[in-house]
């Protein structure tokens, strides 16, 4: 059985732009387990609003990178993990830069490759996808505003050279889907399938 632990936020979660969740088999874990088969476990590991190093006092748990301390003992052993993170970075609140989105990703990286894996001699292989863009006209425009699409312009420039620096699989979901019209941010059915299919060729 070859694990895959798909780590990410709202657009891993399968949030429905109409709110709610998608259902298993729409949310793009879900597709590429099927697409993959009996022979991997896909593992879901989405959580609203989660970002890489950043967090609000009323909202501790969506520090990304503190999660992982409690994350990996219960997951591993690990043969993949799926990083997609980066969107709720650029909440104007947070006014990271993306050098410093950029190094909060650097620590998840350095956590799981460095991580003392009880069951397993190696770290997971590491597919770092740089996340979907976000509309600069979004109903969150509480969280997001015109900076936040802007960021979201760079990921790949700048997640790709971080995928090159460590060796990591890379992927620019971007290039495959979209955020819905409906919301602005997050994934409809079509782009939860395109993603995982671009992944599932990834892997495959």
């Amino acid at each position: 059985m070859i694990n895959i632990m798909c780590f990410g936020d709202s657009n891993t979660f399968g949030y429905l732009p109409t709110i709610g969740r998608f259902g298993k088999n729409k949310r793009w874990p879900g597709v590429l387990q099927n697409l993959l088969g009996d022979s991997y476990n896909v593992i879901e590991e989405g959580l609203n609003g989660r970002a890489t190093i950043f967090n609000t006092d009323e909202e501790p748990e969506k520090n990304g990178y503190n999660s992982l301390s409690y994350i990996l003992p219960s997951k591993h052993p690990l043969d993949y993990v799926i990083i997609m993170l980066g969107t709720n970075d650029t909440k104007f609140y947070f006014n990271a830069s993306m050098d410093e989105i950029v190094s909060g990703l650097e620590k998840i990286i350095n956590y799981i490759l460095k991580y003392p894996y009880r069951f397993q001699n190696i770290p997971p292989k590491i597919i770092l996808v740089s996340p979907i863009l976000i509309n600069e006209k979004t109903i969150f425009n509480d969280s997001f505003d015109i900076s936040s699409a802007n960021k979201s312009k760079q990921f790949d420039s700048y997640f790709s050279k971080l995928a090159k620096k460590y060796d990591l699989l890379y992927l620019d979901a971007a290039k495959y889907a979209k955020p819905s019209d409906v919301d602005g941010v997050h994934l409809d059915e079509t782009g939860h399938k395109n993603l995982a299919e671009a992944i599932y060729k990834l892997i495959a």
